[in-house]
């Protein structure tokens, strides 16, 4: 675990050991080198390594004549913003999204706001492995530039696309737990001006998670207490980069990840535009059921961010996203942004002048569990294989990893893009089949992993 992940969603590692400031020195001088040495927006999470990192990566901006603007601690959103907004030749974030503290990394962003894909990290890493690094002469260095208004005008893009007005007439009660990450910066001032008045939970950022920072249910308990002892509307919880949102309930519920988005999607279906969707392939089937309502096209693409983007772009989505929580509404941003996801599902509560509880009833319900397997990446295809040859004669999908679908129930099990685990996610419409289907599928993964 204390190697490098490379792939689709950047670059992770345990800071100090696989990540130290030499290699992120490197990574700086490979994103100086790719972009043409132009001008690239940088900024990092709160993590304690932040600093560390940043520094470093600067340097070898620097180094290769890039002109960087510092935009400090941001989410991850923002900064892909920024970089759209501003037309900058490119932007770095330093982040470990919802891994734990000792994690960080970096995402490399493309001047239109969008995250590099598979064929533009071939030519990125193919740079950082040659080692062919430009470097300019000491009077070509430029020095570092500061903006300080990076959050704002993402805040102001947010609210204009928003029926503030609607919302702030409800003068919601809401529970956030920040997780001591970037939604500290951002979200009071956001939900501020939406009228709201905010109970907030981890709300300093020093980059000390003072629980799991991955916003599942089982780290929301202190979330779900707060929302239900002060009787509030609803909760929200971000992750570290504040690109992810999940959401508590007025009961105290935290309803899963999954329904961030199946909120957002009904929601702008309803009241907005109809038309296509776009998730990707571990994203609950409640999408297909809201999807086939509407009788709009649900697409399902690859896992990752990038991969849903680029599908999004090229059946015009109305909205997208990921199953963890992450929404993306092309109108703000072609990526996940847990700001957006607020707002719509604020605005939703408003103009159906229903509960959240009674939005989320009016679903229809799944029972999903989510697992991972240490798995060195020499016996993922093993695994893989193996798996595929047992359900040879179901329906499958091998574009990403395996996805075995029956009508009532599917399982999907690939490598991850940030760790290196194999993950596996079963959903069903009960507990009791979705457990049987899951701890089949487990043991011939441990089989083949143990042997």
């Amino acid at each position: 675990m204390t190697s490098l992940k490379i792939g689709i969603s950047g670059v992770r590692g345990i800071a100090g050991k696989a990540l130290t400031n030499a290699v992120a020195l490197e990574f700086g001088q490979t994103f100086g080198t790719f972009s043409n040495c132009g001008k690239v927006a940088i900024a990092r999470d709160t993590r304690t390594s932040g600093d560390m990192l940043k520094n470093a990566v600067v340097a070898g901006l620097l180094s290769s004549g890039c002109k960087v603007i510092d935009l400090g601690i941001v989410p991850t959103p923002t900064v892909l913003f920024y970089v759209r907004k501003h037309k900058v030749d490119g932007g770095v974030m330093i982040t470990a999204s919802h891994n734990p503290g000792e994690w960080n990394g970096f995402k490399f962003i493309e001047p239109d706001g969008t995250f590099l894909n598979e064929s533009r990290l071939e030519k990125f890493f193919d740079i950082y492995y040659k080692k062919e690094f430009r470097n300019v002469p000491w009077d070509a260095i430029n020095n570092i530039s500061k903006d300080p208004n990076a959050v704002e005008l993402h805040i102001k893009e947010v609210l204009k696309n928003l029926d503030v007005k609607a919302i702030r007439k409800k003068r919601f009660k809401i529970g956030v737990d920040y997780v001591n990450g970037t939604g500290c910066v951002i979200t009071p001032r956001f939900l501020s001006e939406l009228g709201c008045k905010v109970f907030a939970l981890n709300d300093n950022p020093n980059g000390i998670f003072n629980h799991e920072p991955e916003p599942l249910p089982e780290n929301l308990k202190a979330l779900c207490r707060l929302v239900k002892q002060k009787r509030l509307n609803i909760g929200f919880a971000q992750d570290p980069d504040a690109d992810r949102l999940a959401v508590v309930s007025d009961k105290g519920a935290a309803i899963g990840e999954e329904l961030t988005l199946a909120l957002s999607v009904k929601f702008i279906l309803s009241y907005r535009k109809k038309g296509p969707v776009v998730t990707n392939l571990s994203a609950s089937q409640v999408l297909n059921y809201i999807t086939k309502g509407f009788k709009v096209k649900l697409i399902r693409a690859k896992v990752g961010e990038s991969n849903v983007v680029r599908e999004m772009k090229k059946r015009n989505a109305v909205i997208g996203g990921e199953g963890n929580g992450g929404v993306i509404f092309p109108k703000i941003n072609y990526g996940r942004d847990s700001l957006v996801g607020m707002g719509l599902i604020l605005e939703y509560l408003a103009k159906s002048n229903q509960k959240i509880s009674q939005l989320v009833d009016g679903m229809p319900r799944f029972e999903m569990i989510k697992g991972k397997f240490e798995c060195p990446l020499s016996k993922t295809t093993d695994v893989l294989n193996t798996l595929r040859y047992v359900y040879k004669n179901e329906d499958i999908d091998v574009t990403d990893g395996l996805k075995v679908i029956w009508p009532d129930r599917w399982v999907h099990v690939r490598s991850s893009n940030t760790e290196p685990i194999i993950r596996i996610i079963v959903e069903a419409k009960t507990k009791k089949e979705a457990n049987d289907l899951y701890s089949k599928v487990a043991k011939k993964i441990n089989e083949v992993i143990a042997g």
